[in-house]
């Protein structure tokens, strides 16, 4: 009698959307992250199911369940049948459960490094990027850092890695947040001098009122290395406390 009269399910979702990138079959999270995954894999349970949490949550309602649905591949619908759980009567612990199913339509668009990819491949598509510099004749603390930076997979969202002529190192990047982060991590690492990031207007869209931006961020190493030996003026050295 309870479960024909309380509806477990009453306000939550039916209908949701989801972004997928056809060309690297990655699904987009807000903002702009992107998730490779299979179709009904588990990677991908958790991405939708983040999509229907929040509002479930705020009912009151508890989510004990979740499994996927057969949909036709062609057909761009994702079909979940969840468990949810509620408490109808406080107080002497009754909660019923009841299958609630959520369909999630597919919207194909190209996920950003896929579209800057299919829109010239022989054009430079970066957004920022990182120049790494130690002006000094071996080098130690670059090649250093460098394997440091390797082992970390610091420079996994690069889109291009270049060894300049002069010794330094270009990291290029499609987002200025990702060039920010190498610039944080750099300066944890060894002690660096951070230039203030240089902007270049690249396009405008009057219609839109959008701009396009590159930055560019300069970081210098620190010249000494250790086991250096430094020669200090004597003024220097006075003013120092008399350091040797």
């Amino acid at each position: 009698c309870l479960r024909a009269r309380v509806d477990v399910t009453d306000g939550a979702p039916r209908h949701a959307a989801v972004v997928h990138c056809p060309s690297c079959s990655s699904y987009l999270e807000p903002p702009r992250r992107c998730t490779r995954a299979a179709p009904e894999s588990a990677e991908l349970l958790p991405l939708l199911l983040r999509r229907v949490q929040r509002p479930i949550q705020r009912l009151g309602v508890t989510l004990t369940a979740a499994e996927f649905v057969f949909t036709e591949p062609h057909s761009k619908r994702i079909r979940l049948r969840l468990r949810l759980r509620r408490e109808v009567l406080p107080g002497r612990g009754l909660a019923l459960e009841r299958d609630h199913a959520v369909e999630f339509t597919v919207h194909d668009r190209l996920c950003d490094p896929c579209g800057r990819a299919r829109a010239g491949p022989d054009q430079d598509q970066w957004c920022a990027v990182v120049q790494l510099r130690q002006r000094a004749s071996h080098r130690r603390t670059l090649l250093h850092l460098e394997q440091r930076l390797a082992a970390l997979g610091a420079a996994g969202s690069a889109t291009r890695v270049d060894v300049t002529g002069a010794g330094g190192i270009d990291f290029f990047f499609a987002s200025r947040s990702h060039a920010a982060g190498l610039v944080t991590l750099i300066a944890s690492l060894a002690p660096a001098r951070v230039a203030d990031a240089a902007r270049q207007l690249v396009s405008h869209d009057t219609k839109s009122n959008t701009y396009r931006h590159r930055h560019a961020f300069s970081v210098e190493l620190c010249p000494v290395c250790r086991d250096d030996l430094v020669f200090l003026p004597r003024e220097a050295s006075r003013a120092l406390g008399g350091l040797g």
